[in-house]
């Protein structure tokens, strides 16, 4: 019996969070500016430093 309550507990976490992180998400995919952009912004510059990677070319 406690399993199936976990089970549907934690389904419906997974449902209550997919909208939000879906929209978070499409966001990122856009380049649009978030509220973690602040603490990756520079992070991801630093390793594109590090790994001598330019940020504006085009992946091949």
């Amino acid at each position: 019996m406690d399993a199936a309550i976990q089970y549907i507990l934690y389904f419906a976490v997974l449902v209550v969070l997919a909208v939000p992180l879906g929209r978070f998400m499409a966001h990122i995919m856009d380049g649009e500016h978030t509220f973690l952009s602040p603490v990756f912004a520079p992070v991801e510059r630093g390793v594109y430093r590090l790994l001598r990677i330019d940020a504006a070319e085009q992946m091949g």
